[in-house]
C-alpha cells in the first residue's frame, strides 16, 4: 500500500499555519537626577526619559533657577 498526502497533491489546503515572531526589547533606564539638575535646594524627581524639579520657595523654573532668596 502506498500512502499519499492530499495536501501534497493540492487537493486539500492546510488547516492552520503557525508564524513565530520574537521581539526582544532592551533598554537601560538612566537616572536623569544623577547630574543634580535642580538648583537652589530643589528636589529632583526622576521620570522615564525626563525629570522634574520641586523647587523651594521662592525659586521657580525648570531647574529652580529663577528667584531671589530674601534674607
Amino acid at each position: 500500500l502506498k500512502h499519499t498526502s492530499l495536501v501534497a497533491h493540492g487537493l486539500l489546503e492546510p488547516v492552520f499555519r503557525i508564524d513565530l515572531v520574537v521581539v526582544v526589547v532592551s533598554f537601560k533606564e538612566i537616572n536623569e537626577c544623577d547630574s543634580n539638575p535642580c538648583q537652589n535646594g530643589g528636589r529632583c524627581i526622576d521620570l522615564v526619559d525626563n525629570f522634574t524639579c520641586v523647587c523651594v520657595v521662592p525659586f521657580t523654573g525648570q531647574h529652580c533657577e529663577t528667584g531671589t532668596l530674601i534674607p
